[in-house]
C-alpha cells in the first residue's frame, strides 16, 4: 500500500515513482546521489521518466537533462504534501 501519514496527520497516497524518490529524501542524499540512485531503477526498468507525456528510453541522453528537474518536482510535491520535516 502507498499510503503514508503526513505531519498534519492526514493520509497521503504516493504514486509509485514518488514512493521511489521518498525512499532516498532521507536527509543524507544529496540531489545528485538520489539522481545516480533514480537512475538504476531507469536501468531496471522500474522508473520511466515522461517529457511531454512521452516516456524517455531509459538509454536516452535527455535523462541526464531531465532527472534534475524530475527529482526537484517531485521532492516539492512531498514538501506540499506535509512529508518532509525541515
Amino acid at each position: 500500500m502507498n499510503k503514508v501519514p503526513n505531519l498534519r496527520h492526514e493520509i497521503v497516497t504516493l504514486s509509485n515513482d514518488l514512493k521511489l524518490v521518498f525512499q532516498y529524501v532521507t536527509g543524507e542524499n544529496s540531489k545528485e546521489q538520489i539522481a545516480e540512485l533514480l537512475k538504476e531503477h531507469i536501468e531496471k526498468g522500474e522508473l520511466t521518466l515522461h517529457v511531454n507525456g512521452k516516456p524517455l528510453e531509459k538509454d536516452s541522453p535527455d535523462i541526464e537533462q531531465y532527472l534534475p528537474q524530475y527529482i526537484d518536482a517531485r521532492i516539492m510535491n512531498l514538501a506540499n504534501s506535509a512529508l518532509l520535516v525541515g
